[in-house]
């Protein structure tokens, strides 16, 4: 993959994340719950941007060395 498309993912990325993270402050924010429940869903939004992004990385590290794709 190119530099070009590296740089268009990051910034898709980033994108997400800022969007992701503004729901997330907005609705914590009007939502009267306890300070551990919502620093729970935090977390655990949180950890599932972290493990998509690790899927994305090594698929994208997959591709360079499969043979079905050539």
């Amino acid at each position: 993959m190119g530099t070009p498309q590296s740089l268009g993912l990051v910034s898709i990325a980033c994108g997400i994340l800022i969007v992701v993270g503004w729901v997330l402050y907005k609705f914590l924010e009007f939502v009267d719950l306890p300070m551990a429940i919502k620093a729970g869903i935090v977390l655990v939004v949180a950890g599932i941007c972290i493990v998509l992004a690790t899927l994305v990385n090594e698929r994208r590290k997959d591709v360079k060395t499969e043979r079905f794709f050539k």
